[in-house]
């Protein structure tokens, strides 16, 4: 069969296998949770209606190996998975690489390691859920919120909450294994505890790597490092961008909110942290060691905790700085106008867009020129930093004409990009 028909056959098998996609009500189609998964296909939705959600089939969920979505109708405010300290949440590990869950509440999850959510061998999406007081069994085990481990493996959490939850490493997320790796994106993690390290966040074994994206990391605790971040692994540098890591504490380790293995560093752009209590090398422009002025904060020394109020006060000294800000906010929650407000839940309406604005390719050629996806409008202003924030270039790209990367030598780089709808920051990694 020669190519061009190859490619008709592929692209009518994609719209027949797209088209029998169906939606499984709960408890309208199936009485529970795992029964609406047992009965969805590769490609389903699993709708769950509002309410809180027991016993047998609503905890110990596992998709099976199937490219599912299990989302919620009423978001994470109205639909809770309450595991009753019998089991985990949900167990993702046969090798799924589009499965979605969305908009739901996880709480009072115990088992050995990911006490909410566990992950192995998998790549899920996490959105707009709400991961709280869950913690491991075991006295030395990982991950109290969500455990990813044995890649490859990832998770990419979006706009969600992981709080209170407690665990030997990792309180919050652990992170264990080669090829095994994890984006955060406007996503809040306070209120961990480890009795290792690791409050918030742990790395470790093999090549577990991590990126922040607009998301705050606070008021976690550990007894032995890393009060908000530990990482013990070789992976590729940690990237923040627009992110916060400040009043996590350590005090059995001089209560150091980081602490980074010397086989990595840290690099940032934008990013309001402590760098006088992190053990840590740091690269990258405009990292700030301002106090973020949260608006009710809550102590890590009371951790697991899962209150407080984290957005950013308008007086804050992080909202002034314009090189940063510049329509878009720092952490989860930005900062409200003219003052303090309670920010309560960050919510996502079913037909929000769930793209990234992005280049691509990245890593990219010095003779490629990638395409910034999900530009809106003609066309955008882009300005070049190098990593020790030296302006470097500007250009003017549109939806067909890309980054003309030719005159810069192979690095990372930052890319701060200005459109109509506002700013947004990106790493870009050149080679020859």
């Amino acid at each position: 069969m020669n190519l061009f028909r190859m490619a008709i056959a592929l692209s009518v098998l994609i719209w027949v296998v797209g088209s029998d996609a169906s939606t499984v009500n709960v408890p309208g189609d199936q009485p529970t949770i795992q029964a609406g998964i047992d009965s969805a296909m590769s490609g389903d939705t699993v709708l769950v209606g509002s309410g809180t959600f027991v016993g047998l089939g609503n905890r110990g969920l596992d998709f099976g190996g199937k490219e599912i979505v299990l989302r919620s109708i009423s978001g994470p405010s109205n639909t809770i998975i309450d595991c009753e300290f019998m089991d985990r949440a949900l167990s993702v590990t046969l090798g799924e690489t589009q499965a979605e869950i969305q908009g739901f509440t996880i709480v009072n999850g115990v088992a050995p390691g990911g006490a909410g959510i566990y992950v192995s061998q998998s790549d899920l999406t996490i959105r707009n859920c709400h991961i709280l007081d869950c913690a491991t069994s075991g006295p030395e085990d990982d991950g109290g919120g969500i455990l990813v481990r044995d890649g490859p493996a990832s998770v990419s959490i979006v706009r969600c909450e992981i709080r209170g939850n407690s665990a030997f490493r990792g309180g919050g997320v652990c992170l264990n294994g080669t090829q095994v790796s994890a984006v955060f994106d406007s996503t809040l993690i306070s209120g961990n505890y480890a009795a290792g390290s690791g409050g918030g966040v742990c790395l470790r074994n093999g090549t577990a790597t991590a990126d922040f994206y607009t998301s705050t990391v606070t008021a976690n605790l550990a007894d032995n490092g890393g009060g908000g971040i530990a990482m013990t692994s070789s992976g590729a540098p940690l990237d923040f961008i627009l992110s916060i890591v400040s009043g996590n504490d350590s005090p059995g380790h001089a209560g150091l909110e980081i602490a980074i293995s010397s086989q990595s560093y840290i690099i940032a752009f934008c990013m309001a942290t402590d760098t006088s209590r992190s053990l840590a090398t740091f690269t990258g422009p405009f990292i700030t060691n301002v106090d973020p002025k949260f608006c009710n904060p809550v102590s890590a020394l009371i951790s697991p905790d899962a209150g407080g109020d984290y957005t950013i006060d308008s007086s804050s000294a992080l909202v002034q700085s314009d090189v940063c800000t510049a329509g878009q906010g720092w952490g989860t929650y930005g900062h409200t106008l003219p003052g303090c407000t309670v920010v309560t839940e960050v919510a996502i309406s079913s037909t929000e867009s769930s793209e990234r604005k992005y280049f691509y390719p990245n890593v990219a050629k010095r003779n490629q020129t990638p395409t910034f996806f999900g530009l809106v409008g003609t066309e955008a202003d882009v300005q070049l930093y190098s990593v020790s924030g030296r302006l470097v270039g500007n250009q003017v790209i549109t939806k067909s004409r890309g980054i003309d990367l030719r005159f810069l030598s192979p690095g990372v780089y930052f890319a701060r990009v200005h459109t109509k709808e506002g700013t947004t920051l990106h790493r870009l990694t050149l080679i020859p």
